[in-house]
């Protein structure tokens, strides 16, 4: 399991600026090759907020991770790998 030195500032991840909207709007290709994301990962949104919701309540990993493949049916690497790269942040 990945560890941080600080802890995560999920409320990031729910804000952006024009700019910033704008600038994946007209590169979102690109950006999404360097987060390993295609927009068949939609789908994944549901689980990824109850991932947040579940971290919120200072569950371990393991337990998110299982708990969130038994609801979604699917395998514990496969949610782990899919909440992985929702959370991977690049440089453009």
């Amino acid at each position: 399991m990945q560890s941080y030195k600080e802890k995560f500032d999920y409320k990031k991840i729910s804000s952006i600026s024009g700019y910033a909207w704008l600038f994946l709007v007209l590169n979102q290709e690109e950006v999404g090759t360097r987060l390993a994301l295609s927009k068949n990962y939609v789908k994944h949104l549901p689980m990824f907020r109850d991932f947040l919701e579940l971290q919120r309540h200072s569950y371990k990993m393991t337990y998110i991770y299982q708990k969130l493949a038994d609801k979604y049916k699917m395998h514990h690497d496969s949610v782990k790998r899919v909440i992985c790269r929702m959370l991977r942040t690049v440089e453009l």
